[in-house]
């Protein structure tokens, strides 16, 4: 790999998307890179089709960074999908539960304030 600030981030971007799937592969692919790891992804049902190609764009992107001997990425927008799509993966894998945990109490707090509302109407 050349040096520069691009191709650095690309890689970064491919090992984010590697540890962040990791929880979810089979242990016998634990140890594994991130090509294997996806393989073993692709025959489970817990992503979305549209997340593992993100997965395999962010692996392509991480792997020419570091082996392409032609081209060095020489731009942000050469780099913007693979970081894009490593930050919509770990938004859903990390921040979206949370999220859905949060809106789910916000609803049954809203339910239950509705509840005991009427309740003190009626008496």
């Amino acid at each position: 790999m050349q040096g520069g600030l691009f191709p650095s981030a690309a890689a970064s971007y491919g090992k984010a998307v590697e540890r962040a799937v990791t929880p979810f592969v089979d242990d016998k692919y634990k140890d594994k890179m991130l090509g294997q790891k996806l393989g073993n992804l692709e025959g489970k049902s817990l992503f979305p089709k549209v997340m593992l190609d993100f997965i395999r764009v962010v692996k392509d992107t991480a792997n020419h960074a570091l082996h392409a001997e032609d081209h060095d990425f020489t731009s942000k927008e050469e780099v913007a999908p693979a970081r894009e799509f490593a930050k919509m993966l770990l938004t859903y894998l990390y921040t979206l539960p949370e999220q859905v945990k949060t809106a789910k109490s916000a609803l049954s707090d809203l339910e239950n304030n509705e509840d005991r509302s009427k309740a003190a109407r009626q008496t």
